[in-house]
């Protein structure tokens, strides 16, 4: 039986706060109707192209707002960072009709504690691009979010994880999938469904899902997604957990010690 502490909570919770602050209330997120713009060149399939070099210039520690994207991107950066030691960076993806905080504000503690760097881009409707059309712009952001970071940061190119939930899972084992030379792990907090790609690589994935998930029930999903993965050559790290729809804070510690392993 789970404590207060361990119960799964929800994208709009503040679950990095501390346990015993935990909500159990069901908040769905704000709806935004985004859309793309001339600032966005439109990039065609899931190929993601930045990547970690020699920084070319400095950033501060701590949590920023991405100054150059169009649509909000949050960045943080441990207190212990220092450019001679590159270190471990997770690219973190929202819910539908959630905000980049979501992931952000629970990750925020435990990269402080391992030494990584969170980067948290919101999508460019009320889902991500290739739920509802094709691989496109919220590419081009997430691009555009990594290559600012890559040149600010020194980012372990042997340690580049994705994190997602809920439809941010989905689209993180899509993305991370055909991007398998450059992603080395991918943790997917109850996704839906594997969208149709052509793979590169096999990262190492983590997943989670609540077994009484009434939103993206566990049966139809994760129990069809983790077998399917399995077979196609992945390893996988699955864990049920009696809860809903959301994470509980125990996953979500094990799965940031796993990405900084």
């Amino acid at each position: 039986m789970e404590s207060n502490a361990e119960k799964a909570l929800t994208r709009r919770e503040a679950i990095g706060r501390t346990a015993a602050a935990f909500a159990s209330v069901w908040i769905s997120g704000c709806l935004r109707q985004t859309t793309t713009g001339p600032e966005d060149p439109i990039v065609e399939g899931p190929r993601l192209t930045a990547r970690p070099s020699t920084p070319t210039g400095t950033g501060p520690t701590g949590r920023q707002a991405f100054p150059l994207a169009v649509r909000r991107v949050l960045i943080f950066v441990p207190s212990t960072y220092s450019p001679a030691n590159p270190l471990p960076l997770a690219l973190l993806l929202h819910g539908s009709a959630g905000a980049a905080e979501d992931l952000m504000d629970p990750y925020q503690t435990e990269a402080e504690r391992l030494g990584m760097i969170l980067v948290a881009p919101e999508c460019g409707a009320t889902t991500w691009d290739a739920l509802t059309y094709k691989f496109s712009y919220d590419v081009n952001s997430i691009n555009s979010a990594l290559d600012y970071t890559f040149k600010r940061y020194a980012v372990d190119s042997a340690k580049v994880s994705i994190v997602g939930f809920s439809d941010g899972a989905t689209y993180a084992l899509g993305l991370g999938r055909a991007n398998g030379d450059f992603v080395s792990r991918i943790v997917a907090h109850s996704p839906g469904y594997l969208l149709p790609i052509d793979t590169l690589g096999r990262p190492r994935i983590f997943q989670t899902h609540g077994t009484t998930d009434t939103v993206l029930g566990i049966e139809s999903t994760s129990r069809q997604i983790v077998p399917a993965l399995r077979n196609e050559g992945y390893t996988v790290d699955y864990r049920e957990f009696e809860g809903g729809h959301g994470v509980p804070l125990s996953l979500l510690k094990e799965a940031a010690d796993w990405m900084a392993a």
